[in-house]
């Protein structure tokens, strides 16, 4: 009885993993005022801004910080739609015609030598097809 349970446990973890890899995740890298189109999404976007309060990588801070990107997003012939995502604080995500997207990464890390000189920055963001409800 107990390999029964086990066999199903392990059957129903595949099929979940699975439905989650069928769905696919994308990721897409982007820098101001850039435009892209995720492949298999045919999602259009565009980076508007990046605001990057984040703790520098070579300071040990209090807090972490935030940082906030602006960006539009749009398909086929709808009118683009405009959001911000924090990399801390919600929101951290948004459902836009189905899919989701995060933001995975915001690279280079600041450092405290950049000092007031803006370093060009570029984000990746994730997005997955949201399973359709039943």
């Amino acid at each position: 009885m107990k390999k029964l349970f086990f066999i199903a446990t392990i059957i129903f973890a595949l099929a979940t993993i699975s439905s989650v890899f069928a769905h696919g995740t994308k990721e897409v890298k982007l820098s101001v005022n850039k435009q892209i189109v995720a492949s298999g999404s045919k999602l259009k976007i565009k980076l508007i801004e990046i605001k990057d309060t984040r703790c520098p990588e070579d300071v040990n801070c209090v807090w972490a910080g935030n940082a906030v990107i602006k960006f539009t997003v749009s398909k086929g012939k709808l009118t683009a739609k405009t959001f911000e995502l924090n990399s801390g604080i919600e929101p951290m995500s948004v459902t836009y015609q189905g899919y989701e997207i995060k933001i995975k990464d915001i690279t280079p890390n600041r450092k405290s030598s950049d000092g007031a000189e803006n370093v060009q920055q570029n984000v990746t963001l994730t997005i997955g097809k949201m399973p359709k409800k039943p």
